[in-house]
């Protein structure tokens, strides 16, 4: 996760994940990914918002 200060207040945050390799994909999938990204973020909002 990178977080980045943008003009005018904010913060612009990044998230990077692969699901690359060849056995990632038989436990992980792309919904997983995505859920645990929304997961992420919206724990980071609520401490930021604390």
């Amino acid at each position: 996760m990178r977080l980045e200060p943008i003009l005018h207040g904010g913060t612009l945050v990044t998230l990077e994940e692969s699901l690359s390799g060849p056995l990632l994909t038989l436990f992980y999938n792309v919904d997983k990914l995505h859920k645990g990204h929304r997961d992420v973020l919206r724990m980071l909002k609520a401490a930021a918002e604390d």
